[in-house]
This record gives structure tokens, sequence and C-alpha cells, in this order.
């Protein structure tokens, strides 16, 4: 997270896929961490865009069992 958030201040991409289709807000729910998910979501990243596999942050979080990324994703895909 530490380096996301200069990232982000100088107006760094993070709303961007990677050459293998996933926003960084996919690899974050995936790999259960919540706090970056958060800040990607606030920074506008959108919580319900599709990797180039037709999955949400969600489905990955649910792939992987992150209870508490599945609820903040849920939660926000519902606002």
């Amino acid at each position: 997270m530490d380096i996301l958030q200069p990232l982000a201040a100088k107006g760094g991409a993070v709303n961007e896929k990677a050459e293998h289709g996933w926003m960084q807000l996919d690899v974050a729910a995936r790999a259960g961490h919540l706090d970056v998910a958060k800040f990607l979501v606030s920074k506008g990243v959108p919580i319900d865009a599709k990797a180039s596999d037709n999955r949400t942050a969600l489905d990955m979080a649910v792939e992987k069992d992150r209870y508490d990324t599945e609820v903040f994703t849920i939660g926000r895909s519902m606002k």
C-alpha cells in the first residue's frame, strides 16, 4: 500500500488493466488486501469492473474465501 499512495498522488494509473487483464483491485481482492481495495475504490477504481476473463473483484475474493473483501465489494457494488 505504501507504494500506491504516492503513485495515486502523482496521477498514477490505479485504474488500468495489466497485461494479464486484471486491475490492481482484482489482485487486492484476490489476495484479501482489504486496505488496498478500499484505497483503490476511494481513488475511483470501479468496484464492478470486469477483468479480461469476465470476473469482478468480488468474484476473485469469493474464489479465495476473502470474507472481509467480499463483504466490502458487495456493500460497495450495491451503492
